[in-house]
């Protein structure tokens, strides 16, 4: 059978539970689940037991998006537990919604409302929405930078002031991103995050950011620390579009920065 352990307060217990258990922890929604929520066009949905938590598309910015982030500030103590089960996408699943998924939950399935109900549900896209709120905009920023070396430094010097105290968790590591546009002039920044949600890196901020704004310009280009994870990538790639390419000053040796739409697109450059 299969072991679930479960690591907290300095100790360690380990769980034995049937198969037949563990596969339930992870079905995503029934259609029949869905039910109430027939009414809108683009969602994605979780739920554990009776409870659910759902958002939706808001402009640019995704519904699988809200989901994670709101999941995690809505329910702090039980997040974990929640988004290890099958979100389920309506009208269907994105390269977006896998990317992020394998960063900011874990599994994600196309599902469409049937008929039925039985789940509670909570809508959570507002209270990802207030994370972004206290989020503020990095001030003191120079109005231009010469290339790509100068935009990496500078993504470096935001990343000084990350929060390193308190559990590890909750510390924010070292890493800045700065978009710049086709004239050299910076047009925002942003640094890690971790503290107030663990899928807000420097460049998701960023791009999450450029989607609340309206985009960015044709032919902009982000500075980033370290290699984005593939999820910071998707997230350059829906504000940026196709042809932005992001620079970074050194290589993260995480499995999540190996693959993902910039480098396999040829979009992803080291400086130096």
């Amino acid at each position: 059978m299969p072991r679930i352990v479960v690591e907290g307060n300095g100790e360690r217990v380990v769980a034995v539970v049937p198969s037949a258990y563990t596969a339930a922890m992870h079905d995503a929604p029934s259609p029949e689940a869905l039910a109430p929520l027939s009414g809108v066009d683009d969602l994605a949905a979780v739920c554990l037991g009776e409870a659910g938590w759902w958002a939706s598309r808001a402009g640019e910015v995704p519904a699988v998006w809200r989901l994670a982030v709101g999941v995690g500030v809505s329910e702090p103590d039980t997040a974990d537990a929640i988004l290890r089960r099958r979100i389920a996408r309506h009208p269907g699943v994105t390269s977006f919604d896998r990317d992020v998924v394998k960063v900011a939950a874990k599994r994600v399935v196309g599902v469409s409302p049937g008929d039925g109900a039985g789940i509670r549900w909570a809508d959570v896209g507002p209270a990802a929405d207030a994370v972004l709120a206290q989020v503020a905009p990095v001030g003191g920023l120079p109005g231009f930078v010469d290339g790509p070396a100068d935009a990496v430094a500078l993504a470096d010097r935001l990343a000084a002031d990350a929060v390193r105290e308190g559990p590890l968790w909750a510390r924010d590591r070292a890493v800045g991103a700065v978009v710049v546009g086709p004239d050299g002039r910076v047009l925002d920044a942003a640094r890690n995050h971790a503290h107030l949600h663990r899928a807000l890196h420097a460049e998701a901020v960023l791009a999450w950011r450029g989607a609340v704004s309206g985009g960015w310009p044709a032919g902009s280009w982000v500075a980033v620390s370290w290699t984005p994870c593939r999820m910071c990538q998707a997230w350059l790639d829906h504000v940026g579009g196709r042809e932005l390419v992001a620079v970074y000053g050194r290589e993260d040796p995480g499995r999540a920065a190996r693959v993902g739409v910039l480098r396999e697109g040829g979009r992803l450059r080291a400086v130096g």
